[in-house]
């Protein structure tokens, strides 16, 4: 599935409004608790 990280970072603020993330931290937590990421893509690189 694609999220944009924009979105991701909507839905992880609704319960915690000053919580912030890099692209990385969020691969790196979705891993550990056991979920496949195949790709991460940050547009204009």
């Amino acid at each position: 599935m694609r999220v944009p990280y924009s979105w991701l970072l909507e839905v992880l603020r609704v319960g915690a409004p000053e919580f912030t993330a890099t692209a990385a931290d969020i691969e790196e937590t979705l891993i550990r608790i056991g979920h496949e990421v195949e790709e991460v893509v940050i547009p204009g690189r």
